[in-house]
Order: C-alpha cells, then sequence, then structure tokens
C-alpha cells in the first residue's frame, strides 16, 4: 500500500473534518419532515377520516380527528406520537419519557400541541423551555382563555409568540375538559371547527417549510445528528466504536467537550426507534448503515477551506477501495465491504440512496 493512503477510518475522517468550512457550512432541511403531534389519547390504527365525515364520527381527542384528516388527505409529513415509540426505556439511553420526547424533538421540524388533556400541558412547559425548539412549536388552544391573564398565557405563550405571532392560535375547543376518559368516552367533534383547525395546522406547516436551509452550527444538537447522519452515510457502514471516536476528535476539532457518548448513544436509539438506522451482526461484530429513505432528516452541505480539494463523492470512493484493499488483512474492512456489497451493490454515490 502507498504510503500515502489512508489507515484507518479515523484518517479519512481528521481529514475531511479538517477541510470542512463550519462557518459556510448550511443545513438543508428534510424533503419529508417529521411533525410531532402532542394532545389527547390516540387510539392506534385509527381509520382516516374526510372532512364530511367527522360528523358521524366520535373521537378520543382533536388530536386523534386532525392526525384522521393528516392521514386522509396530507401524506407528504412523517406524523409522530411520541408515548407510541415504545423502545425509549431499552438500554438506559434515557431516564425518563419526558427526556426521550426532548431528545426525539430535535429531529423534528414541527411540534403541534393541542392543549386538551394534563399531559399536553406537561409537554407544553417541557419543549418551550429547550431553545432548540421553541421556533418549531406550534400551540392549539381554547378560544375561552385567549383573554386570561394566566401563567401560561402571559408567561408562556407570550414567549413562544415572541419568536411568531402565528404559533400560538385559540380556537372555540372544548375537547380539554370531555375527553378526560379518551377512548373510553370518545366525543363529537365539530367538522368546521376540525377543518379550520386543520387547514391553520397545515398552513403553518407549509410556511416552515418554505424556509429550505439554514446556517450549520454543529453545536446545535439537531444539526449535530445529521452530522452523524452524514458521518455514517459517508462511510456507509461504521461501528459505534468508531462513531464515539469520531465524536471524541469533533470535541478535540472544537476545543471544547460539546458532546459525549451519552449524546451518540441517544443519536443510535432514535435513529433504529424510527428505523432511519440499520443493525447488522455478523458474527459478533455489530455495524450500522442508514437506510435506504431517510428525507426526513436533514442534509448537511459542507463548505470546504479554500486550499482544501474535497469532493464527497471522491471521498465515499476512496473509502471503499480503502476496505478492498485491506479486507484480506483487516477483518473490519471485509466485513464492512460484505455488507456495503449487499445492502448498496454498486449504487455508492453520494445523492443516490440518502
Amino acid at each position: 500500500m502507498k504510503s500515502n493512503k489512508k489507515k484507518d477510518f479515523f484518517d479519512f475522517f481528521i481529514d475531511h473534518l479538517d477541510a470542512i468550512n463550519l462557518e459556510n457550512t448550511r443545513l438543508a432541511y428534510p424533503v419529508r419532515p417529521i411533525v410531532i403531534f402532542c394532545g389527547g389519547e390516540k387510539r392506534e390504527n385509527y381509520p382516516t377520516v374526510t372532512y364530511e365525515a367527522i360528523s358521524t364520527r366520535t373521537f378520543a381527542s382533536l388530536r386523534e380527528c386532525l392526525i384522521s384528516l393528516y392521514n386522509q388527505y396530507i401524506q407528504k409529513y412523517l406524523l409522530f406520537i411520541p408515548e407510541q415509540l415504545k423502545n425509549w426505556q431499552d438500554g438506559n439511553v434515557f431516564k425518563d419519557l419526558l427526556e426521550f420526547e426532548v431528545a426525539f424533538s430535535h429531529l423534528s421540524t414541527v411540534i403541534v400541541i393541542i392543549t386538551e388533556t394534563p399531559g399536553s400541558l406537561v409537554e407544553l412547559g417541557i419543549f418551550s423551555a429547550d431553545k432548540l425548539n421553541k421556533d418549531k412549536l406550534l400551540i392549539i388552544a381554547n378560544s375561552q382563555f385567549s383573554q386570561t391573564p394566566s401563567f401560561i398565557n402571559k408567561g408562556v405563550f407570550d414567549y413562544i409568540r415572541s419568536s411568531n405571532e402565528q404559533a400560538v392560535k385559540f380556537f372555540p375547543i372544548n375537547s380539554y375538559k370531555e375527553n378526560i376518559h379518551g377512548a373510553e368516552n370518545p366525543i363529537l367533534i365539530d367538522h368546521e371547527i376540525a377543518q379550520e383547525v386543520f387547514e391553520e395546522t397545515n398552513s403553518f406547516i407549509e410556511e416552515k417549510l418554505k424556509i429550505k436551509s439554514c446556517k450549520f452550527d454543529i453545536k446545535n444538537k439537531t444539526h449535530f445528528f445529521s452530522f452523524l447522519a452524514e458521518t455514517i452515510h459517508m462511510y456507509r457502514v461504521v461501528s459505534t466504536k468508531e462513531i464515539y471516536e469520531a465524536v471524541e476528535y469533533l470535541n478535540v476539532h472544537l476545543l471544547e467537550d460539546v458532546f459525549n457518548k451519552q449524546d451518540v448513544k441517544q443519536f443510535f436509539m432514535l435513529m433504529r426507534e424510527l428505523d432511519f438506522l440499520k443493525l447488522k451482526t455478523i458474527g459478533s461484530n455489530r455495524f450500522y448503515h442508514l437506510d435506504d429513505d431517510i428525507g426526513s432528516i436533514g442534509r448537511v452541505r459542507f463548505s470546504y477551506k479554500e486550499n482544501k480539494k474535497h469532493d464527497k463523492n471522491r471521498i465515499m470512493s476512496e473509502i471503499k477501495e480503502y476496505y478492498e484493499e485491506t479486507c484480506e488483512t483487516d477483518k473490519a474492512s471485509k466485513t464492512k465491504l460484505r455488507i456495503i456489497n449487499e445492502v448498496y451493490g454498486d449504487n455508492t454515490t453520494t445523492d443516490n440512496f440518502f
């Protein structure tokens, strides 16, 4: 092997990171954004519903009604209800459901909170206190309380409105007091109000999607998760140990301990829970690769320093060549090459499978 060839995963990562101009790098927003819905109870497998059929159905909550409408009319978002993601307790990665919900929210584009249950009010407090989520929030509240001088109205709502006047919307809804028992005692919902809330919610999301990118900030956890996804994409197949080492070097590069192993564990847990990250176990070795459709994760558009000539496709080709050259002597390279050929075949360019 020539002396200028890389020796391992880390050499490629160091060269790439050192070549990046972080000041000019941008984060492109997802093509299929994650929208989190918080509110009243949502029954599993509840059918879609048309505007006309709303008055003939009963619902566990306004949230259930809205999600049914989205599933009927708009499928371009990835809708999630945090409490239906069941595996957050595995591996002691999150200490409780709220910590999981906050970490999960960092992957989202919009967080809709319908203040119709005590639980949704807790989520309102948790998400609004996280500065990374302040600009993602859309609050649906009862118009009966729009002028009430309460802590929530004058405190939390005014704080959210300070970034976006359209982020708090009031409607004449009363599901907050009718659906205490949720699925056990489903309620009727006025179809005109439901349609108005649905259209206003969708308008808010569409307005968010008009913004295509933003300045990349590696210290922002949302951007950090996208950075890790780009790193896995570049190498196609990685071990957890390699990602841990990469993050350690990232901290050295930034001259401060911004992220730690727990952040990486949360990333792996969330990506696997969303089925964006696939596990391959061969023998006792565990390797990960991205799913071929993760359009719900933002893309990092790297900018490079003037004296550094970098091309991501070329780097990816060099990495595969490295695996091919070392597969006879290095078991990890042999395994990675096997997984690459199995998962991707000849499809190794940057944008064809990301």
